[in-house]
């Protein structure tokens, strides 16, 4: 700013001006004595002036002062409930023979929050009926909420047992609504209307056989039907009626924010901060963006408004620096203040939240072969993270231990600085890598684990390797010959592999079949076909192991149309190894049927290779073929 701004204030500025009511004309019934009484309120500071004044037919005014006709009450101001100020003036005076048929009175009442006075009337008094019943102002909130319950009220004074109150509203479209009481045995029984009204009140007047009456009239405001209300009630009684209107103030609708803050990176390196506020009437809204740690300053933003018939939505948005967010502490809020809501709401968003939408994704560690002796490199890869002040670090817990320790780069572990790349959609992916020189004795078994922190996390992540595996070559698998048994279809057939030389754990074996046709190799797995075992390990030395996988079948006509099968065995560090079966022969059993007298001849034949089908009994011998 060039140069100071400033603003003032004076009790001229506060907003409690006093409201006054109508003025209560009271006759007492046993004297000529009439009292008039004039309720003031919701004013502050006590600096109220009171006049009354004696209006003539004429027009002529006089001021009333104490004297021996009138007798003016003290102005006494209390407290009221909201810490503003009330009070009853009162004026009495003797009806006379000689007073006027028709006079009117006022009180009017000055204060240092009021432009003007403001004032009461009484109307032309017809000082010989003054016990006919008196209505007040409609009392109630001069603000409604959509969807939140009003209740408004109506008094009356000195009333005939039989009066009657009828509430009148004529909604926006136009539509005319007349709301009777409901009669006080009825009120729990019947089910809630749109609109409610009933006898709240009924109590002894001051004048004898009447009484004081307050009528209530509840229901639940609406946007469409109560924009442009107007309302009244009637009270009628003995064939005189009075009636009292209200003017609504204020409409409104509660704004609804029920998403948090979004945000999204732009090419800049900003971070845009966007956030929707739904349904809200009237139109006008304060929305503020701060940001910062401990102490917040204010950032700039841009409002766009759309209306939506009668309501409105708005969609804020602002631009934060994106370095801002290196700070885990640093906070971005969005406030906002409607006519509708007592106070300021507001969200707010850090990089610690669960809404923050750019944690990194870390990925485990692919553990390669381990061989001893060969440079490895282990990596983590990490990604979609922003800002880009990640870290990380490598600790190694060696076999059968739970004590970690922290690997810097040395002779032996070397571990390149992170170098985080920008994505295309502006977050980024870095790889943290460890490479070293493993050796058999030293690193068999042992975890290495990386050790991720971003301000995103509320804690480091750990991903682990698991206990290594490292082979020391040339000590390669062996694969013995396989034997192959005779085959014959129907019956169930075991082949055998013996593996030696190996370590378990970094061994993988599996069977193929390989077609006569074809040449085709297919995988065999574990199914209703075939079953391959798990093999059991034995210590063939100090550094070995070996055992035997085996394939089992029950062999079927499409066994023939394998050429041979094959069991591969795959080692870390070193290429598949297979060996084969060779080509299988698969023979078939014959079916011999003869008649039953000639069994003993059949366990003679050397041979037969017929199949015979007499019409006579006949029985079955399963021989194999030759």
């Amino acid at each position: 700013m060039d140069k100071q701004e400033s603003r003032e204030f004076s009790v001229k500025d506060f907003p409690w001006p006093p409201q006054i009511e109508d003025i209560e004309v009271v006759k007492s019934p046993s004297s000529s004595t009439v009292k008039l009484t004039c309720k003031i309120h919701s004013f502050f500071p006590d600096l109220l002036t009171v006049k009354w004044i004696e209006k003539k037919t004429d027009g002529q005014e006089v001021d009333v002062i104490n004297n021996n006709k009138y007798v003016i009450s003290n102005t006494s101001s209390k407290a009221d409930g909201k810490h503003t100020l009330s009070c009853n003036v009162s004026l009495s005076f003797e009806k006379s023979h000689d007073s006027e048929d028709k006079v009117e009175y006022v009180c009017r009442v000055e204060h240092p929050c009021l432009k003007s006075p403001i004032q009461s009337r009484t109307g032309l008094l017809q000082l010989e009926d003054l016990h006919s019943f008196i209505v007040h102002n409609i009392q109630g909130p001069q603000t409604w909420v959509v969807g939140e319950k009003v209740t408004l009220y109506c008094a009356a004074s000195n009333c005939k047992k039989d009066v009657s109150v009828l509430w009148i509203l004529k909604e926006g479209d136009g539509t005319p609504q007349e709301v009777s009481e409901l009669p006080p045995e009825k009120h729990e029984t019947i089910p809630p209307a749109e609109y409610t009204a009933v006898r709240d009140k009924t109590e002894k007047s001051d004048i004898e056989e009447l009484l004081n009456i307050t009528s209530s009239l509840s229901f639940v405001p609406s946007i469409t039907k109560h924009r442009n209300l107007t309302l009244s009630c009637k009270l009628s009684s003995e064939g005189k009626t009075k009636e009292k209107s209200f003017q609504l103030k204020h409409l409104h609708v509660k704004p609804k924010a029920s998403d948090p803050i979004k945000l999204a990176l732009l090419d800049s390196g900003e971070v845009a901060g966007t956030f929707n506020i739904l349904e809200f009437y009237p139109k006008d809204i304060q929305i503020i963006w701060t940001g910062g740690v401990n102490s917040a300053s204010e950032l700039r933003s841009t409002e766009q408004i759309t209306e939506h018939g009668y309501t409105h939505d708005v969609h804020s948005e602002c631009r934060i620096d994106g370095l801002l967010f290196k700070n885990p502490d640093y906070t971005v809020k969005v406030s906002w203040k409607h006519e509708s809501m007592d106070s300021w709401e507001s969200r707010q968003i850090s990089v610690r939240d669960k809404d923050y939408p750019w944690r990194p994704e870390i990925q485990n560690i692919p553990v390669p072969g381990i061989i001893s002796n060969r440079p490895t490199r282990l990596e983590c890869k990490i990604s979609n993270f922003f800002p880009d002040n990640v870290t990380a670090k490598w600790l190694r817990k060696e076999k059968d231990s739970k004590e970690l320790f922290p690997l810097n780069h040395g002779e032996k572990y070397k571990v390149p600085v992170l170098k985080p790349e920008k994505q295309s959609e502006n977050t980024f992916t870095c790889t943290a890598s460890l490479n070293f020189t493993p050796s058999l004795e030293t690193d068999q078994g042992a975890d290495f684990i990386c050790v991720v922190e971003h301000p995103s996390l509320g804690s480091a992540v750990e991903k682990k390797t698991g206990a290594l595996q490292v082979t020391d070559f040339p000590w390669r698998p062996r694969i013995e010959e396989i034997i192959t048994p005779h085959i014959v279809i129907g019956r169930k057939v075991t082949i055998k592999c013996k593996i030696s030389n190996c370590l378990p754990g970094v061994v993988t074996v599996y069977w193929l079949a390989k077609e006569k046709v074809s040449g085709r190799l297919i995988p065999l797995s574990n199914s209703e076909t075939y079953i391959t075992s798990q093999i059991t390990w034995k210590r063939e030395n100090q550094n070995s192991f070996y055992g035997t996988s085996r394939l089992t079948f029950t062999s079927s006509l499409q066994t023939a149309d394998i050429f041979e099968f094959i069991c591969r065995v795959e080692h870390a560090g070193c290429h598949p190894i297979e060996k084969g079966t060779g080509p299988i022969n698969v023979t078939r059993k014959s079916v011999i049927k003869r008649r039953w007298d000639m069994a003993q001849k059949i366990r003679t034949v050397p041979f037969i290779a017929g199949y015979l089908s007499l019409d006579v009994p006949y029985f079955n011998v399963e021989l194999d073929s030759l």
